[in-house]
């Protein structure tokens, strides 16, 4: 039977207990103060902030996500308000819930820069695998893993992850799972979309302004256990998994936990059916 409400295991990150561990995806209904209190109000377990840059970005032109048979293809290129605007609403954001505020940097000293700024958040997320910025994707070089992690977790005091990119070379992601040790991160969330993808509509026309994007939803769903599977193998029980790709059912959670997640998060599902979702997965009453 799947997981869900009251059989769902709490996750425990540094002093911070996340009771009911589904929550959004960075990305999803978190770029407003208004979508963000919509998760705090929801059932979802804790509220994951938009990944945040030094200075607000608009983000790529629109349309920049369309549906697709399999989920979704999106360009959304890190639009959010700037890191000042989500540091401003962490501690109203504290009151519902826990929070793990994302962070995507240019430079390590600017995730580092964030990281100390955000450090009243429960919990810091390194996103180093947006694939629509048009910048090398941090997280399949492991000496970039490490040193942004690491200048992060020099700066502050509470949990620190990284938002890691989909692995299709095992080898690859055992060098990233040593350089996450030897950094000190205290929990992951894999996988990010798969980036450099497109699609077409009926009148052969791209499906998104950008032309290119990152496919997310359910068509990622086995690529993204694989990934959970394989780092639960290569990471100590300490370092926890949140798991993200496809879940849009209880049983989508229960596969995650399977293949090792303590949490999962949900995206595209989220954009379809709103923060209700929540209550769905967690078969619990809003």
């Amino acid at each position: 039977m799947p997981l869900g409400g009251d059989e769902m295991r709490p996750m425990k990150i540094g002093r911070t207990v996340i009771e009911q561990p589904v929550m959004n995806a960075s990305g999803v209904w978190c770029t407003t103060k208004d979508e963000l209190f919509d998760i705090a109000t929801s059932r979802a377990g804790a509220i994951v902030t938009k990944s945040c840059t030094i200075k607000p970005r608009g983000g790529n032109e629109e349309p920049r996500v369309a549906e697709l048979a399999g989920g979704h293809i999106q360009s959304i290129g890190l639009a959010n308000g700037g890191y000042g605007y989500y540091a401003s609403l962490v501690p109203e954001l504290k009151k519902h819930k826990p929070v793990i505020a994302s962070i995507a940097g240019f430079t390590t000293d600017e995730y580092a820069a964030m990281a100390e700024a955000l450090q009243g958040a429960d919990a810091l997320e390194m996103n180093l695998s947006c694939p629509n910025v048009g910048k090398r994707i941090s997280g399949y070089y492991p000496e970039d893993v490490f040193e942004i992690v690491s200048a992060a977790k020099n700066k502050v005091n509470i949990p620190i992850g990284a938002k890691l990119p989909p692995y299709a070379n095992p080898k690859t992601q055992e060098d990233v799972a040593d350089a996450l040790f030897d950094a000190g991160a205290d929990f992951i969330t894999a996988i990010n979309s798969i980036g450099n993808c497109t699609a077409f509509s009926l009148d052969g026309k791209p499906m998104i302004a950008p032309v290119f994007g990152a496919l997310c939803g359910p068509a990622i769903k086995p690529l993204a256990l694989g990934n959970v599977m394989r780092f639960r193998e290569l990471l100590p029980d300490n370092i926890k998994i949140i798991g993200v790709g496809g879940i849009s059912s209880a049983q989508d959670v229960q596969d995650f936990f399977t293949a090792g997640a303590d949490a999962v998060q949900v995206g595209s599902a989220l954009i379809k059916e709103g923060p209700g979702i929540f209550a769905r997965l967690t078969r619990s009453s809003p």
